[in-house]
């Protein structure tokens, strides 16, 4: 069994005040735009990349976005912007 985190003053303000993650903290943000377009903001860096998955760090977790043709368009230090066919996204601890 896992210890039980706690929780950070932000994270409780961000829900005390219902608020998104990214507005108050480096929280990634993550749009999907006609199923064909995936942009991420406040990434931590590519772990992993090929044309079938491409894993990227982030804050608290792991972000694998699977599917067909996937590729980078674009990538600052900030944001990641990542095109394709996307069968799904996981997010591991």
């Amino acid at each position: 069994m896992k210890p039980k985190r706690r929780e950070s003053i932000v994270e409780r303000a961000s829900e005390l005040f219902d608020l998104p993650g990214s507005v108050v903290s480096n929280m990634p943000k993550i749009e999907i735009s006609g199923g064909r377009l995936i942009l991420i903001e406040n990434h931590r860096g590519v772990l992993e990349y090929s044309r079938e998955e491409i894993a990227v760090n982030s804050l608290k977790s792991i972000i694998r976005i699977r599917g067909e043709g996937l590729e980078i368009k674009a990538m600052t230090a900030n944001e990641l912007l990542i095109s394709g066919s996307f069968y799904g996204i996981d997010f591991e601890a």
